[in-house]
């Protein structure tokens, strides 16, 4: 079983769009390379992306690790989405942790900020 996301949950989150594993890997380089779910693809938009040479032209959501405290989870389609076209991170950029230590990491580091300030 995979940790739970709290906005997406702890299973893929499957859809309507069917690809071939072909497609998918062409998609985006990293994706032969790693476990993920064929029936959760997500078209992109790439006017919105923020790429060098390829852009992503789907997601679909992946399996990791993370590199914290080494429980699975997944990166779902709809969170790569949100990071490539919303928050406008580089489009070859990859989860490495889980929610919780993402979560954990930001309280850490405000926790230094407001150090640095006292002293």
């Amino acid at each position: 079983m995979y940790l739970d996301h709290p906005r997406y949950g702890n299973k893929p989150i499957v859809t309507n769009i069917s690809m071939t594993v072909e497609a998918i890997e062409r998609a985006h380089w990293h994706y032969s390379n790693l476990k993920y779910f064929p029936n959760t693809v997500i078209l992109a938009d790439i006017e919105k992306q923020n790429y060098a040479i390829y852009p992503r032209t789907l997601y679909v959501d992946i399996e990791v690790q993370c590199g914290a405290c080494s429980r699975a989870f997944i990166f779902f389609a709809q969170e790569q989405q949100y990071w490539f076209e919303v928050l406008g991170f580089w489009v070859d950029s990859h989860c490495t942790h889980c929610f919780g230590c993402r979560k954990h990491a930001r309280y850490i580091l405000t926790l230094r900020k407001r150090y640095d300030t006292i002293c």
